[in-house]
């Protein structure tokens, strides 16, 4: 697995804590963290995200109940869903992401619940694996044999949602 950028990697913490607090701008991050605007821009373009002012704040604030482990390196609670069969993954991400899983549900309603052509079922799953996979990093896994045109369809599908976490975040994180 290649490396991630310090931006890139700036840029999924951010977003793991815009989910985890229902906020949507950068400025409002900023305030919660008792940072300048400023502060977080210039920290943003080099990538630098402010652990220690996240720690600061889950510790003044711990009425948030932010998991600082998950939002840091995406992983807390993993090891968990993955022992869950499909149907108990999905109630363990309601319980455990419910702001995250109400953005999925809200992006994949903006991309598909529009006048376009319409999308095989195998497509949009492909579409919601990704984001859930960008947002809690649930791993990504295509159910369908490869070389079959659900497969296919799946994997276009995942593009199609990489596509749709870029426009998200470009709308919510304005460089």
């Amino acid at each position: 697995m290649p490396s991630l950028t310090p931006n890139q990697n700036f840029i999924d913490k951010l977003l793991r804590l815009k989910a985890a607090t229902c906020l949507e701008l950068d400025q409002d991050i900023a305030a919660l963290l008792g940072l300048s605007s400023t502060a977080f821009k210039e920290r943003k373009k080099r990538g630098a995200f402010p652990e220690k002012d996240l720690r600061a704040m889950v510790q003044k604030r711990p009425d948030l109940q932010l998991d600082v482990g998950y939002i840091l390196n995406g992983t807390a609670q993993i090891q968990a869903r993955l022992q869950c069969s499909q149907a108990q993954d999905d109630e363990l991400l309601a319980t455990c992401w419910p702001n995250e899983l109400a953005l999925v549900d809200r992006l994949m309603a903006d991309a598909f619940d529009i006048p376009r052509d319409p999308r095989s079922d195998a497509y949009r799953d492909g579409a919601r694996a990704l984001l859930l996979f960008k947002l809690v990093d649930k791993p990504l896994h295509n159910p369908f044999e490869l070389g079959t045109a659900y497969a296919d369809a799946w994997w276009a599908g995942r593009n199609e949602g990489l596509s749709i976490i870029k426009l998200h975040l470009s709308l919510s994180c304005p460089a």
